[in-house]
């Protein structure tokens, strides 16, 4: 029961509860000397002399139509008791530990179908018509994409971002926050109508990679190279020329002109995969599965491409045993734009990136020409990295995990610049960092990679 400030007995509210048979069970029991009760309470209990209380069964199933007759008695928490009924429903829905992602909802909307549950048939019946009024009911693959779409605005507007994306999961915290900001469910209604689900969804397939963010276990360099040919406007034809979708959406074909190779993956092989690379465009994703796959021909011999390796290593390299090695995650920056153009980089490293002088002209060659036909990266490590990313700390990083960086490197993208400082884009976040030409000069960076695209 709701109330319990009221006279049961004697209630308009109760009395409906009765004809309607929500009530199942009512009885009376003594109050224990001794111990006070804010139980439901007989008209005849009172403060002073509690000597027995009510006790009133409501059966779950009828929980719902007892919300829905008090609402007309008592409609100013009726919307908050309703609302956290349906919570515990989607936090059932919910129920993993990680979340679900895309694949995993569609699982469970699989054996939800014919759940009792108003909170879960409702947002069942919320995703099936979505997927009716996109025509993609018959197709497993862009069901499990959209679903991936839903689940990044679903954390969008709860606020889940925290510099990237957000994961492409949801958990029970996740609904019990909602509570928040209203229902669930009407937050779901209104994100599955919206226009900009109707844009993520159609920019999945435009030839063009959107917004994303590297994965913990995502490769920073090759991923800091797309963000750096996302930077100029040569840069971007060179990716949407690489990227060639079915007509069906079913499978993109990822063209390196480069090296003279293609890869056709299957949208479903790229949904299974996605979140090992990033999270948000899948088509950044399509790329880093395209240089796996060139680096297992090179690695058993189908393919023998020297100035590849040039860039790669051997040591990264899986070997005969189908052992990974460092697998791309330790590849130069450089490796796909090579794939994609063939055209080499002109690193600053050593000796050149401490001088002043060269990284002066560095900076004039930015503010005139460095982003209409150029890709430029950098790479920080050790100390150098923690010290930047304590400044910049636009992932919100915890103290352990900034001191973890002290033992590691990291490829960036420089995307802009202006004559108050350089944009950098960190590979794992949509967010950029603009730092002033002081810094750029002392910040201690390893290398700088720049490719000349016209060339």
């Amino acid at each position: 029961m709701f109330f319990s400030n009221i006279n049961l007995h004697n209630s308009e509210y109760f009395n409906i509860l009765k004809r309607q048979k929500i009530v199942k069970e009512v009885e009376t029991e003594p109050v224990p000397k001794g111990k006070d009760n804010d139980a439901e309470k007989t008209p005849s209990a009172s403060s002073e002399n509690k000597k027995e209380k009510t006790i009133i069964k409501v059966p779950i199933d009828n929980i719902l139509k007892e919300l829905d007759i008090l609402s007309e008695f008592h409609k100013p928490i009726i919307q908050t008791q309703k609302d956290s009924f349906t919570q515990k429903s989607l936090e059932e829905l919910f129920n993993k530990s990680e979340g679900l992602g895309g694949i995993g909802l569609f699982e469970r909307l699989q054996e939800l179908s014919d759940s009792e549950d108003e909170g879960i048939k409702e947002f069942v019946r919320i995703i099936n018509e979505t997927f009716e009024n996109y025509s993609i009911a018959d197709r497993d693959d862009l069901k499990i994409y959209m679903l991936k779409q839903i689940l990044s605005l679903v954390n969008k507007q709860n606020g889940n971002v925290n510099g990237n994306i957000g994961v492409y999961g949801i958990s029970p915290e996740d609904i019990s926050s909602f509570v928040k900001c209203g229902d669930f469910l009407k937050v779901l209604q209104d994100i599955v109508k919206s226009d900009e689900l109707k844009n993520n969804f159609e920019n999945g397939f435009n030839g063009q990679v959107d917004d994303f963010a590297q994965t913990s276990s995502g490769p920073c360099g090759l991923l800091s190279s797309i963000k750096a040919l996302n930077s100029s406007k040569m840069g971007r034809e060179i990716l949407s020329q690489s990227i060639q979708w079915s007509d069906d959406k079913s499978s993109v074909t990822i063209v390196f002109a480069g090296v003279n190779k293609s890869y056709t993956i299957p949208l479903m092989e790229i949904l299974e995969n996605h979140d090992n690379y990033v999270t948000g465009d899948i088509e950044a994703a399509a790329l880093m599965m395209a240089i796996e796959k060139l680096r297992r021909e090179i690695a058993v011999g189908k393919a023998n491409i020297e100035p590849y390796n040039e860039y790669n290593g051997d040591g990264n390299l899986p070997d005969d045993d189908g052992n990974p090695g460092s697998g791309i995650y330790a590849a130069s920056s450089n490796q796909l734009i090579y794939c994609l153009t063939g055209k080499h980089a002109a690193p600053l490293d050593g000796d050149d990136v401490k001088n002043r002088e060269i990284l002066e002209s560095f900076r004039e060659h930015l503010l005139t020409d460095g982003f209409v036909s150029y890709a430029s990266t950098i790479s920080l490590s050790d100390e150098n990295l923690y010290n930047f990313y304590k400044r910049h700390n636009v992932n919100k990083l915890s103290e352990e995990d900034l001191n973890a960086l002290r033992g590691t490197g990291h490829g960036l993208a420089i995307i802009g610049a202006n004559k108050n400082g350089v944009i950098i884009a960190p590979p794992e976040s949509t967010q950029t960092i603009e730092i002033s030409w002081e810094e750029f000069y002392t910040m201690g960076i390893d290398s700088i990679e720049e490719v000349a695209l016209w060339e």
